[in-house]
C-alpha cells in the first residue's frame, strides 16, 4: 500500500513536471512565433517608408529637380546617421559593429562625434519644375 501510494505520488509528480515542460515548449513558441511575425512587420513598414523616399526623389529627378533630390537624399542620410548615432551612443554588438566597418572603415568615428545638419526639423523638399 505505502509503495502504491509513493509510485502514485511519483507518477503525478512526473506528469505534472511533464506537463509543465510541454506547456512552456509550446508556450515559448507561440511566443517566438508571434515576435517573428511582428518583426517581419516592423520591417515590412520600414520598407514602405524607404519606398515613398525614394519615389519622391525620382519624381524630383523626373521633373529635373536635381538640387533637391540631392536635398532630399541629404536629408534622410543625415536622419539615418543621427538615428545610428544615437544607437552606437547607447551600445552596439560586436557583428553590427563589424558589419559598419566592413561597409565604411570610416563611419565609426564619424558617428562617435556626428551632429545633424538639420536639427531636429527636416526641411520640405519641393520643386516647382
Amino acid at each position: 500500500m505505502v509503495v502504491r501510494n509513493i509510485a502514485l505520488t511519483f507518477a503525478a509528480v512526473v506528469a505534472a513536471a511533464l506537463s509543465f515542460v510541454i506547456g512552456d515548449s509550446f508556450g515559448q513558441r507561440s511566443m517566438l512565433r508571434q515576435a517573428h511575425v511582428q518583426v517581419e512587420g516592423i520591417q515590412a513598414m520600414l520598407l514602405v517608408d524607404r519606398i515613398v523616399e525614394e519615389r519622391k526623389i525620382k519624381s524630383l529627378l523626373m521633373r529635373g529637380c536635381t538640387k533637391e533630390a540631392i536635398t532630399a537624399v541629404d536629408i534622410n542620410e543625415n536622419s539615418d546617421l543621427k538615428l545610428l548615432a544615437s544607437y552606437l551612443a547607447k551600445e552596439l554588438d560586436q557583428g553590427t559593429i563589424d558589419y559598419i566597418n566592413h561597409h565604411d572603415p570610416n563611419m565609426l568615428n564619424e558617428l562617435k562625434t556626428f551632429k545633424s545638419k538639420y536639427g531636429d526639423k527636416w526641411p520640405v523638399v519641393e520643386c516647382n519644375s
